[in-house]
């Protein structure tokens, strides 16, 4: 799993990111969501969040992130 077959996206200035990776197996094509929340230097991964990366308790699936990449690839900048 490398940067070149992932999806990240930072929210709220940095403190969130979600990512997961693109899968060769045909049947799946992404493995689960993985959410880090930043605390001082570091992330630490959240429990209790959806793999599917929908309904997350904090919103994330209805809001624009501040950063989006797609396999190496800045996608999306929050305006």
């Amino acid at each position: 799993m490398t940067r070149d077959n992932a999806i990240i996206r930072v929210y709220d200035g940095g403190k969130y990111i979600q990512l997961a990776f693109y899968m060769d197996d045909p049947d799946r094509e992404l493995t689960p969501y993985y959410y880090y929340e930043k605390f001082g230097d570091s992330y630490e991964e959240m429990s209790g969040m959806p793999g599917s990366g929908e309904g997350d308790r904090l919103g994330f699936y209805k809001k624009a992130p501040d950063y989006e990449e797609v396999k190496g690839k800045e996608t999306k900048l929050k305006e």
